[in-house]
């Protein structure tokens, strides 16, 4: 596809959205992929071709109001953090909530890269397995509730908040949790892919940027010191060397380094991301700290300035805190015939434990995210959508039952 096209087809998608028409889907698909299925898709496709922030305003949170205004949700919860949620009345009476939350945020967009190109088996576009089809699972959800008989015998909440890391990540969601009034028996966070996933316990994770800076220079002089992708180098050298405790449960994974701008140019800047995991609290302090003087000791030695930013510090999850949602997320795979995945990865719910709220991740499909190739595969993506029901009826249940 050319520029020119790509761009028209970007005009397009926005002119179908603000008249409220749906994107282009296959006419094969007639008959092959349930109503429920192609509203994810065409949502999650409207969704992920919008810019995250423009002019200091949020496009996506705009869309969401605008969907849920058609559901005919036309106060919804909103607050300076930038959260919307839409809040569905218990069954009885009881001041219990049980919260469902999705990420608007994201940490990459490209008009071009996001434009999602569909296969009859799959979707493609940078964003689609982050957070676009959880976002368009919950909306859908949201509709569900509000125009249909669903209710269950504790209030629901539906929340669209952001956990992007450019602006400091959990820090709508901990707004929320701060000021919301009611009690939260527990939380379903919404995500794109992992469907059948099974998280034994949330692991703890810290993220870092470093920002490498060194002397300007000619590229043929190198009288003025090491340039940024030699000092990222021995950083990244010396912190993979580091063994960080006998029994493997820790990790440190440099997730990006990034310097120079090409042939004949000196590399005087680069950044380097990385984030480290583990299950004990104390290490992952322990590493954090290490870290952080491992690198500003690398630069001083070898003449350029460091700039450390830490974008997060979620401490391990409870295992505990999640043992009746376990029993539940096992039940409903087992319902539903959802293959199960024992994995342990960084989450968006161990935040949760902080405050004492169960929760756990329900996928909504499978798929890949990767540099070159980002995708989701489109058939499971019903199933994925029928646990969130499923799940609740089952949850509220059970949680109930551990009440004393």
């Amino acid at each position: 596809m050319g520029i020119r096209k790509a761009f028209q087809k970007v005009s397009s998608i926005f002119k179908s959205l603000f008249k409220g028409k749906k994107p282009f889907l296959h006419r094969e698909w007639e008959g092959k992929y349930s109503p429920i299925v192609t509203r994810i898709l065409s949502d999650a496709m409207l969704f992920n071709e919008i810019p995250p922030v423009s002019s200091g305003e949020s496009p996506r949170g705009e869309f969401i109001l605008r969907k849920l205004h058609e559901f005919g949700i036309y106060e919804p919860y909103q607050d300076d953090a930038g959260n919307i949620a839409a809040i569905f009345p218990a069954s009885r009476f009881t001041d219990k909530y049980v919260l469902l939350y999705t990420d608007m945020g994201t940490e990459q967009y490209s008009p071009l890269e996001n434009l999602v190109h569909l296969t009859e088996t799959h979707a493609k576009g940078i964003g689609i397995s982050d957070e676009s089809i959880g976002v368009a699972a919950l909306l859908n959800f949201t509709e569900q509730m509000q125009t249909t008989s669903y209710e269950y015998p504790q209030n629901v909440i539906c929340l669209f908040t952001s956990l992007s890391e450019e602006t400091g990540e959990f820090k709508a969601l901990e707004s929320f949790l701060k000021t919301f009034p009611g009690t939260i028996s527990f939380a379903l966070y919404v995500s794109s892919i992992h469907l059948g996933n099974f998280e034994p316990q949330p692991i703890g994770h810290c993220k870092l940027s470093v920002r490498i800076s060194t002397p300007e220079q000619e590229v043929l002089d190198h009288s003025r010191g090491s340039s940024s992708v030699t000092v990222l180098s021995h950083i990244a050298f010396q912190l993979g060397n580091i063994q960080w405790d006998r029994e493997s449960k820790t990790a440190l994974n440099i997730a990006r380094i990034d310097a120079g701008i090409g042939f004949g140019y000196y590399p005087n800047e680069g950044v380097l991301d990385l984030e480290m995991f583990s299950l004990n609290p104390a290490i992952l302090e322990m590493m954090k700290n290490t870290v952080t003087a491992t690198i500003e000791k690398i630069a001083l030695e070898l003449g350029a300035k460091a700039d450390i930013q830490l974008l997060s510090h979620v401490p391990p999850g409870n295992p505990d805190l999640n043992s009746v949602l376990h029993r539940t997320l096992k039940e409903v795979y087992r319902r539903l015939k959802i293959e199960e995945c024992s994995i342990t990865l960084p989450t968006k719910t161990a935040f949760l434990h902080s405050f004492n709220i169960p929760a756990i991740t329900l996928g909504i499909t499978r798929g890949k995210k990767g540099k070159q190739e980002e995708y989701v595969e489109i058939a499971p993506i019903e199933v994925g959508f029928r646990q969130l029901h499923s799940f609740l009826e089952l949850g509220i249940e059970a949680m109930e039952l551990e009440e004393p």
